[in-house]
């Protein structure tokens, strides 16, 4: 997930706004990448495929490899029966979220999904 901080400083981008006048900076912070960067020093007797982060794999249960979660994607067929806004297309994202939403709701452990204040989805589980 790509973080946005916001950060008042003063005059941080323009130097000719004075110390009296607040300056505001965004900065983008993907924190999987930098997990992934921590994982991958830590854990170095993993061999972990090079491209995407550890968030973009699962462990396949018979072969014991890393898999990319695109490989459980559903395919999409739209139901002609039902209204296209009520169509859900699932993407390796939603994969991996329903994947460990079921692992949690099978154990009885509740289970809260946030997002971020720019992304205003929904999705009813059942």
């Amino acid at each position: 997930m790509v973080q946005h901080k916001c950060i008042a400083s003063k005059s941080s981008i323009h130097p000719g706004l004075g110390n009296n006048s607040p300056s505001i900076c965004f900065q983008l912070v993907d924190h999987r990448v930098e997990f992934t960067k921590w994982w991958v020093t830590e854990f170095k007797t993993i061999k972990f495929p090079s491209a995407g982060t550890v968030f973009d794999y699962f462990i396949d249960p018979e072969s014991k490899k890393f898999e990319p979660w695109t490989k459980k994607v559903e395919k999409f067929e739209l139901d002609p029966d039902i209204p296209l806004q009520a169509a859900l297309v699932h993407t390796a994202e939603t994969t991996r979220v329903k994947f460990f939403m079921d692992l949690l709701l099978d154990r009885k452990r509740p289970v809260m999904l946030v997002s971020s204040q720019y992304f205003h989805h929904q999705c009813f589980v059942s």
